[in-house]
Parts: structure tokens; C-alpha cells; sequence
């Protein structure tokens, strides 16, 4: 999965959360919404990490 992709993941599960009409289960529902954030979030830093040290192993510059 492409960062691109996991990021509007991210960003559509943030505007669920925001646009969210019924209040029932509301604090389970946050929980989870919360929780796969969470991990997206992570997923996110953890490609980055990896993509860093990729091209830190090619030599690639950085402006």
C-alpha cells in the first residue's frame, strides 16, 4: 500500500470521525476510529523510516 494511499485512508477515517451524526456508542466508536488511526500513523512513519534509509543507502542528497 502506497503512502499516498494509506494517508487518504488516514484523512477519510479523521473526517468520519468529525462528520459523525449519531451519538450512540460514541466513545466505542472513537476508540476504534482512534485506534486504526493510530496504526495507519504508524504505518505511515514506519515507510518513511524505511524509504529514509533506502536512499540513504543509494547516497541519494538531500536539499
Amino acid at each position: 500500500m502506497s503512502k499516498k494511499s494509506i494517508s487518504t485512508i488516514h484523512k477519510t477515517v479523521l473526517s468520519i470521525r468529525f462528520n459523525e451524526k449519531t451519538k450512540e456508542n460514541s466513545l466505542f466508536n472513537n476508540f476504534i476510529i482512534d485506534y486504526v488511526s493510530f496504526l495507519i500513523s504508524k504505518k505511515l512513519r514506519q515507510i518513511e523510516f524505511v524509504t529514509f534509509r533506502f536512499l540513504k543507502k543509494k547516497n541519494f542528497q538531500f536539499s
